[in-house]
């Protein structure tokens, strides 16, 4: 028994090689872990992870404004970032390229908050008013 001991000590301490037991077992938790996370599945882009984008039409009729904007929480309520375009008889309208989600929106018409008279959904709006609200 000593002898084995002794060779297997011996082959052990031998310069530049380590533990067999040892470096077997440690060595592949080290070296394998990067390549693992670029072989697994989840490592893969994912089907349905992009952003898939709707197109949203909101129309408003007041032929007398001046300036219609749409302020809601996909543009975070900015009140003069989306312009609506007027066409000729007073009707407005923007098209929205949104994600799938509940949107609250106001009009900002001629510079004052208005509800939206033709929403399908109207909420009451945290300050003053009505929030339409659009499913996409």
């Amino acid at each position: 028994m000593k002898k084995r001991s002794s060779t297997h000590r011996s082959t052990a301490s031998q310069p530049g090689e380590s533990a067999p037991h040892r470096a077997s077992a440690k060595a592949p938790n080290f070296e394998l872990l990067p390549d693992l996370a670029h072989e697994t599945p989840h490592a893969e882009p994912r089907h349905g992870t992009e952003l898939e984008l709707e197109t949203v039409r909101i129309g408003y009729f007041n032929p007398d404004a001046r300036a219609v904007f749409v302020a809601g929480s996909f543009n975070n309520w900015e009140t003069n970032t989306l312009a609506m375009e007027r066409d000729d008889t007073g009707n407005w309208s923007v098209e929205l390229s949104l994600p799938s989600g509940e949107y609250r929106y106001r009009l900002v018409v001629d510079g004052e908050w208005r509800d939206h008279p033709g929403a399908a959904r109207l909420v009451a709006s945290l300050c003053e008013g009505n929030d339409a609200v659009i499913m996409v």
